[in-house]
């Protein structure tokens, strides 16, 4: 995906918040953004707290995973699994946390750029944002990858 694609429409063909093609008044955006958010709550699995702590730790596991290859390539780069549902990644950019709310089935990360963001587990397997609908690693890899060097594998 390229850089200009970060402001183009999504797939739902609602145009995000901020984008500069968007156009109408504060509570035309304010039904997009409910139109969107109701898409995204359709989308979402109903998982009980087991499944969702075991999609959980798997996400974490794979991030630690990755990005621990990476280490080597990167100066001041370090991840730490701080707990089964808590990894810490620290980097030229700062640091970033990824913890898991099991009672809350959420997923957050915080990020030294965008402050902290939350995730809901998709139909699909992948942790959507419940602010705007974009995936946490889509995210995190476009942040990361500007400053660090190397691709996660497998992410």
């Amino acid at each position: 995906m390229d850089d200009d694609d970060d402001e183009d429409d999504d797939d739902d063909g609602i145009p995000l918040r901020g984008d500069a093609q968007s156009s109408g008044s504060d509570s035309d955006r304010v039904d997009i953004d409910q139109h969107r958010l109701n898409i995204l709550k359709t989308n979402l699995p109903l998982v009980d707290e087991i499944g969702f702590r075991i999609a959980a730790e798997m996400c974490l596991e794979k991030l630690n995973k990755a990005l621990s290859e990476m280490e080597e390539f990167n100066e001041n780069f370090g991840v730490v699994r701080l707990s089964q549902t808590k990894l810490q990644l620290d980097c030229v950019m700062g640091r970033y946390i990824f913890e898991a709310h099991i009672e809350r089935r959420l997923m957050t990360m915080f990020s030294p750029k965008e402050g902290e963001q939350q995730y809901a587990l998709d139909r699909q397997h992948d942790w959507v944002s419940l602010k705007d609908g974009h995936q946490m690693i889509d995210l995190f890899l476009r942040e990361v990858g500007t400053y660090c060097q190397g691709i996660p594998s497998d992410l």
